[in-house]
């Protein structure tokens, strides 16, 4: 990683991916979370109330969380990883209709 890469990080111009964080933390010998520390209330508020975080942070700490993440990863094509994320969001929109029609 290059000074540069760090100050955009630093500055949110880059972000860092969930199986980067992953692949740090096991080199670090932290967990995950640990990069999270001192994100209080107030970082919370700033991102208000449609703040996908929670959903995030539990599903990155799942098996197949870190799974999807460690293999999505892999995949160098970015057009392929969008066909992918746009596969389970149809799959995902179907199940919440099949779920709405039974009820």
């Amino acid at each position: 990683m290059t000074f540069q890469q760090v100050q955009k990080y630093e500055r949110g111009t880059n972000r860092v991916g969930a199986s980067r964080l992953y692949d740090l933390s096991r080199v670090l010998e932290v967990p995950v979370n640990f990069f999270y520390e001192g994100l209080g209330d107030d970082a919370n508020m700033a991102f208000g109330d449609n703040d996908q975080r929670p959903l995030v942070y539990d599903f990155i700490k799942s098996s197949e969380g870190v799974q999807l993440a460690l293999a999505m990863s892999q995949i160098e094509d970015r057009t392929l990883r969008r066909q992918l994320v746009d596969l389970a969001r149809a799959i995902a929109k179907s199940q919440a209709k099949a779920a709405a029609r039974r009820k």
